[in-house]
């Protein structure tokens, strides 16, 4: 892919995924930029496939987290235990190329403290 165009890509992606995140009242809205960045690919077939995997990586994560961090609060211990639950279901599900930005995800979930 021509670097240009890759430069265009991945500026774009990460100022709509920023502005989004500022929308939707996402408090680190950077993070979503960078995100954006780890998902552009070179081709719309590759972008595809990562953003399923990332879809399904981060419901299963969230579901993890969730049920984890309801149950035993949140905590440093806490993200322990839920990247020693879902790390192993990452690979199983063949969702290692993602785990990054979901823990990413999670971790935001944890430092925001939210109501589950």
């Amino acid at each position: 892919m021509n670097i240009k165009f890759k430069m265009i890509k991945i500026v774009l992606a990460t100022s709509i995924a920023i502005v989004i995140a500022k929308a939707v009242g996402v408090i680190y809205p950077f993070s979503a930029g960078t995100i954006a960045i780890l998902s552009v690919l070179d081709t719309k077939k590759e972008s595809i496939a990562t953003a399923l995997k990332r879809l399904g990586s981060t419901l299963m994560a969230f579901t993890i987290a969730s049920i984890i961090f309801y149950f035993l609060g949140f905590s440093v211990w806490t993200f322990n235990l839920f990247l020693m639950v879902y790390v192993p279901a990452a690979y199983k599900l063949n969702f290692q190329s993602v785990i990054a930005s979901t823990t990413v995800l999670v971790s935001i979930l944890l430092q925001q403290k939210v109501s589950l």
